[in-house]
């Protein structure tokens, strides 16, 4: 890798990983980042308040005491120990981050910082936890990283930083996400942004074979995420106005809107277990829908007018119900109520918090 000096010639990255639990894919993903073979970049793992249980292991992952079976990525014991820095939330309030904890993994020997928040504060405000403590320490990049993904190219930070090094027009970009268990397909490839908050998903198998090295989208996903570190201090962090979901629409919606250019490489790919969050929050998938819904329709609140809103909530909600009907094979009456029930809470409400969230996830809404 080279001594501290020869590093810095490299624009230095900051890769978050955002943990709740599920420690075997924590530890798969991050086992994949430190294989990356480039010189510069600092694994910052970011606790929403998993059990001891799953902590536990990630220690036991960074003295070389734990291995994952994985598809993708042979763990490497020559790579071990790995130097574990663990601190909470409320430490970084108080300490000059620059001295104490932006080792950058100094004298080449690989640090993994853990933050741990002490709770779950959602997808995105824990991720500004991890957002805010890169920014102070100066990285160049920020790159978001699900703890359900794998990346099976060694030179996959190669790919993305040389790009965004390459092409300086653009302010962000993200790679291309197959399925883990079908990594012939792809689930996520960016997307374009539609009229009437809707977006379409760049996905399929075309792309696998596309000339281009790189498509312009106008749609991300925060699945994975390379940021420019100037961008998110010009024009914000994710938004912390919806506990789960919505965050990478509203952060696209946003970046357009300041002229942000967005890229898709097509020879950069990672494997994404899809969906094992949303699972494990809820065995009814409907309850998953509706909180996609709920966050889509108040989030569209704050762009339109009252009565341009009103207009685009009967054209969702008609959609809403026919989507319950075709596709879930809800009963007609149960598929009204749930619109009904999309209505009144849309009303009243401009942010999806924990605790709609959670009321959501019980059926207490």
């Amino acid at each position: 890798m080279g001594n501290g000096s020869k590093r810095a010639e490299f624009p230095s990255i900051a890769v978050i990983v955002l943990m709740w639990n599920r420690w075997e894919d924590t530890i798969e993903c991050l086992e994949s980042v430190f294989q990356q073979n480039y010189p510069n970049y600092q694994v910052i793992l970011v606790d929403n308040g998993s059990t001891e249980e799953s902590l536990k292991k990630i220690r036991e992952y960074c003295n070389g005491l734990v291995r994952i079976s994985s598809s993708f990525v042979d763990f490497d014991d020559s790579n071990k120990p790995i130097h574990f820095i663990e601190v909470r939330r409320e430490e970084l309030q108080i300490v000059d981050t620059s001295n104490e904890y932006c080792s950058r993994n100094e004298n080449d020997r690989k640090t993994l910082i853990a933050i741990l928040n002490g709770d779950n504060l959602g997808f995105a405000k824990g991720n500004n936890v991890g957002i805010k403590f890169a920014l102070s320490c100066g990285f160049d990049y920020v790159m978001l990283l699900n703890n359900d993904t794998v990346i099976a190219q060694k030179d996959f930070l190669w790919k993305m930083v040389n790009f965004m090094q390459k092409e300086r027009r653009f302010g962000a970009c993200v790679p291309c996400i197959c399925y883990y268990d079908m990594p012939d397909s792809i689930w996520n490839c960016g997307g374009k942004l539609l009229p009437l908050g809707q977006s379409r998903y760049f996905k399929g198998t075309g792309l696998l074979n596309a000339k281009s090295d790189f498509i312009e989208v106008s749609f991300v996903t925060g699945c994975c995420l390379l940021i420019r570190s100037d961008n998110l201090k010009r024009f914000g962090l994710l938004s912390e106005d919806f506990f789960f979901g919505e965050e990478d629409y509203e952060f696209s919606i946003r970046m357009n809107k300041n002229n942000v250019k967005m890229a898709c490489l097509l020879k950069a790919r990672i494997y994404h277990k899809v969906s094992s969050t949303g699972k494990e929050l809820a065995d009814d998938k409907l309850k998953m829908v509706f909180v996609h819904h709920l966050n889509r329709i108040v989030h569209m609140k704050r762009y339109y007018s009252q009565r341009i809103w009103r207009l685009y909530k009967i054209v969702a909600l008609a959609y809403v119900y026919l989507l319950l009907r075709r596709k879930y094979k809800v009963r007609s009456k149960d598929g009204a109520a749930y619109v009904r029930k999309l209505w009144k809470y849309s009303e009243s409400l401009d942010k999806v918090d924990k605790c709609t969230f959670g009321d959501v996830i019980r059926g207490e809404l």
